[in-house]
């Protein structure tokens, strides 16, 4: 039986909740449908700031089914941070898939340590590993 998480601090945005759990995962769980353009980003960004100012950001990305990015919000950083070690994203849906693939292919100079699951344990798996090898 998996232990259960609790949320130590969360921040809430117009299309996403950012919370950093006890174990040390950083969620960024969106809403099912949503379009983000710039603002909406910065918003996320502000929030992801927040906790990388204390913590390293092993980060679990569940985006909702119908989401989607303009081309500036896609030019823009969302989880890019000093402190980002790792971005796990539950890709669901073929369609989340392909467009998380996409967005990482352009985002390559930013982010190396990636990865896509099919599920949220899987993920967690993951970035526990990810975690156990940075201590």
């Amino acid at each position: 039986m998996s232990e259960k998480r609790e949320i130590v601090e969360s921040f809430q945005t117009t299309y996403a909740t950012v919370n950093l759990r006890n174990d040390g995962i950083s969620e960024v769980l969106f809403i099912e449908e949503y379009e983000l353009d710039v603002p909406q980003i910065k918003e996320i960004q502000a929030a992801i700031m927040k906790i990388g100012e204390k913590h390293p950001l092993f980060i679990l990305v569940i985006p909702g089914q119908f989401g989607d990015m303009t081309k500036e919000a896609r030019e823009a950083p969302m989880f890019e941070s000093n402190n980002t070690k790792s971005i796990a994203i539950v890709t669901k849906y073929i369609h989340q898939r392909i467009l998380g693939n996409l967005y990482f292919k352009f985002k390559k100079a930013q982010f190396s340590n990636y990865k896509m699951f099919r599920n949220k344990e899987l993920a967690t798996a993951w970035l526990n590993e990810e975690m156990a090898k940075e201590n």
